[in-house]
């Protein structure tokens, strides 16, 4: 899920707010979506929320996240 949240983290998903989603949280092994990332003014920070349909035993999990994006000048500026 991404979420207009300048750089704030995701409490609770806002349909104002949101940018786009790949559904509700599943467990699926690959899981993609496009979305545009659109705001009234650049540089812009959008949140992206990852989550899994069942929450494992903290620190056993393996995961990974691929951004990829056309701007060039694009950036990943914290993982929380």
């Amino acid at each position: 899920m991404v979420q207009k949240e300048n750089g704030k983290k995701i409490m609770l998903k806002n349909d104002e707010k949101l940018v786009g989603s790949s559904g509700p949280p599943t467990n699926l092994k690959a899981v993609g979506k496009e979305i545009d990332l659109v705001a009234s003014s650049y540089p812009y920070s959008f949140t992206l929320m990852v989550a899994s349909a069942f929450e494992g035993e903290k620190g056993t999990g393996s995961f990974f996240i691929r951004i990829s994006c056309t701007d060039k000048a694009v950036k990943v500026e914290e993982i929380i």
